[in-house]
C-alpha cells in the first residue's frame, strides 16, 4: 500500500497576532481552509483534511465559533478521529 502524506497543513493561513491575555502577550492563531457544503439532508464541513457532517445550521455555527475562538483545541479534540 502506498504511503499517503498528511496533509492537513496544507493551505493553512496563518493569521495575524492577536492578543490572548490583558498582559500585552500575544500568540498567532493558525486556521485550515473551510468549506461548507449543503447537502440534501444537512451540511458537510471540510476543515483542512477532517469532514464533519450535521443536520442542521445551529450546530455548524457553533462547532465553527470554537474553531474560530481557538483553533488549536478544536483541532485536539478531533485529532486522532
Amino acid at each position: 500500500m502506498p504511503h499517503e502524506e498528511n496533509t492537513c497543513n496544507e493551505g493553512m493561513d496563518e493569521m495575524s497576532k492577536q492578543p490572548t491575555t490583558g498582559m500585552g502577550t500575544t500568540a498567532r492563531k493558525e486556521y485550515h481552509p473551510v468549506r461548507i457544503e449543503h447537502a440534501e439532508n444537512g451540511f458537510i464541513v471540510s476543515i483542512g483534511c477532517k469532514r464533519f457532517v450535521s443536520k442542521n445550521w445551529l450546530e455548524v455555527s457553533s462547532k465553527l465559533q470554537d474553531y474560530w475562538n481557538n483553533p488549536q483545541k478544536a483541532e485536539q479534540i478531533f485529532r486522532n478521529d
